[in-house]
């Protein structure tokens, strides 16, 4: 049964995490909202592409938005109990730091479940929802509307035309330029004064119709060229009918218990290799087990430093964020290139993480001071009212 103690501490803490949880998604979000706008080239259908996208998006940025703001939740809290004196009266009445914490651990575990259960889970099938969205609005933005001016990019083909118009046979278009990747790692180039995209009259196929233009084919590795000039070429436009891959061929499209099923079959040369699994799996385990570690160390944070003061605890606890997600970034690039082992590479920044967060709660938890020397001196628990 929960007490007073224990709603009023959830209740700040949780107020705290939503307000901050809905601030960092929004920037995130907003972060992507010109770049989906960007690829999707219809304008009559852009809203929807681009809302569908971003709703896939969400559990990979709240998968890092929630535990920082999980984490400052729990910070600026203990800092305003320090800082109105309300920590003083309840160590006063018999709760010390660590009976503060129990709550807070309950709502880490959680938090550690919520965690799993988007990176394990979720994110990963959003992540290839999303990416087959992705390349169906590329595919159909080459037949659906050519601006003027933009550069449409469909799958190793990349198209533009200066000038476009509506017209009875389709879309007309001026000064065409077309790059294509060939099957063989050839490059293709061609150039066109006008022409038209429209549909086949076979199949209902979009085709490119070019007129007095140039076709240039360029050898995998440059040796040579090729090119020759054209009155009028046909160029059927495969974009609309091709599926998008299976799920599985990135790591990150694969479940908890795919990767570690998938570590067993993977070799150097696979696709995805055995180094880039295995540094997937171990990243996110890591993610995972860093949740239950943030309050711990918030609290003592918040604890640190002058009483009327929780700016210093605000700083350090926002540094150590940033140097440790940085650090889990180099060591999964480093696990993926199989430079380092991600035992090494990832439990490393982890177990640092882990032995810091330890120091700081036993020392906070024993009334000792400084708790944080650059701060100074940490305020002290009142004596215990006896009977």
């Amino acid at each position: 049964m929960l007490s007073v103690i224990d709603r009023y501490l959830l209740r700040q803490i949780l107020a705290t995490c939503l307000v901050m949880t809905g601030i960092g998604l929004t920037i995130l979000l907003l972060e992507r909202l010109l770049y989906l706008f960007g690829l999707v080239a219809d304008p009559n259908n852009a809203l929807g592409y681009v809302g569908q996208m971003l709703l896939l998006l969400t559990p990979h940025y709240l998968s890092i938005a929630l535990p920082a703001a999980f984490f400052f939740g729990v910070l600026l809290t203990f800092g305003r109990l320090k800082q109105d004196g309300e920590l003083v009266v309840l160590m006063a009445a018999g709760c010390g730091l660590g009976r503060l914490l129990a709550p807070v651990l309950g709502l880490a575990a959680i938090m550690t479940v919520l965690a799993a259960l988007i990176l394990g889970f979720i994110n990963p099938h959003a992540h290839y929802a999303y990416r087959a969205l992705k390349h169906t609005v590329a595919q159909a933005s080459l037949s659906a509307a050519v601006l003027e001016g933009t550069f449409i990019q469909a799958d190793g083909l990349t198209f533009f035309a200066e000038r476009s118009a509506v017209g009875r046979a389709g879309l007309e278009l001026d000064q065409v330029f077309v790059h294509q990747k060939g099957e063989n790692g050839e490059t293709i180039v061609v150039t066109g004064r006008n022409g038209s995209l429209a549909r086949s009259a076979d199949d209902g196929r979009p085709v490119l119709v070019l007129q007095k233009g140039v076709r240039a084919e360029i050898a995998a590795d440059g040796a040579g060229a090729d090119a020759l000039t054209f009155s009028d070429l046909s160029w059927p436009v495969e974009t609309e009918t091709e599926g998008f891959r299976a799920r599985g061929r990135d790591q990150k499209e694969l479940t908890l218990f795919e990767l570690w099923e998938a570590r067993r079959h993977a070799t150097p040369k696979s696709k995805p290799s055995a180094a880039e699994i295995a540094a997937e799996l171990h990243t996110r385990l890591v993610l995972i087990a860093s949740v239950p570690l943030l309050p711990l160390l918030a609290a003592p944070l918040a604890l640190a430093g002058p009483i009327r003061s929780r700016r210093g605890g605000i700083g350090v606890g926002l540094l150590v964020l940033v140097v440790y997600y940085e650090a889990l970034n180099f060591g999964d690039a480093m696990a993926k290139r199989d430079l380092l082992p991600p035992e090494l590479a990832l439990w490393l920044p982890f177990a640092v993480l882990l032995a810091g967060t330890a120091y700081l709660l036993l020392r906070a938890l024993r009334g000792r001071r400084p708790v944080i020397p650059i701060f100074g001196r940490a305020p002290q628990p009142a004596a215990r009212a006896t009977a």
